[in-house]
């Protein structure tokens, strides 16, 4: 399957929206959302400046995505304007490749009065390619930039 055909499965058509952010998402990104069956979905199509001196998707983009996927998935769950991460675990499983669309279903765990506890695999299509866990803070002040 070529990059080109798996980029257009993320088409508003299939409820997909591109994540505006002009910030350092701009530059890793487009990053996409949708909700699908009330669970929020992230995915991001793996493109060439994504990969490593090895030719595979470099582990940071990886890890960039994660952390974006389940800040996204805190902000819906607590109703904040913006999150702060606290902590970020990740663990690769297997390689992500150029053309690959690397997808997240995160969710959250209970938690306390001040704390979101969440977690998402990353997958490429049925494979598990790693695992993700974070903490992170609701804060209630606005953003300082716009997205």
């Amino acid at each position: 399957m070529t990059a080109k055909y798996r980029a257009a499965a993320l088409s508003t058509e299939d409820g997909w929206t591109e994540v505006i952010d002009n910030g350092f998402i701009a530059l890793v990104g487009p990053f996409y959302t949708r909700t699908d069956g009330g669970h929020i979905e992230v995915a991001v199509v793996c493109q060439d400046k994504h990969r490593n001196r090895r030719g595979i998707v470099q582990g940071g983009l990886v890890m960039t995505f994660a952390d974006r996927a389940l800040g996204i998935a805190a902000r819906a769950h607590s109703g904040a304007p913006t999150t702060a991460t606290v902590h970020l675990d990740v663990h690769f499983v297997a390689p992500v490749h150029v053309g690959d669309v690397l997808r997240a279903r995160p969710h959250t765990a209970p938690g306390t009065r001040s704390l979101l506890f969440m977690r998402t695999d990353l997958s490429v299509e049925d494979t598990l390619v790693a695992t993700a866990t974070g903490v992170f803070k609701p804060l209630r002040t606005a953003p300082l930039v716009d997205e």
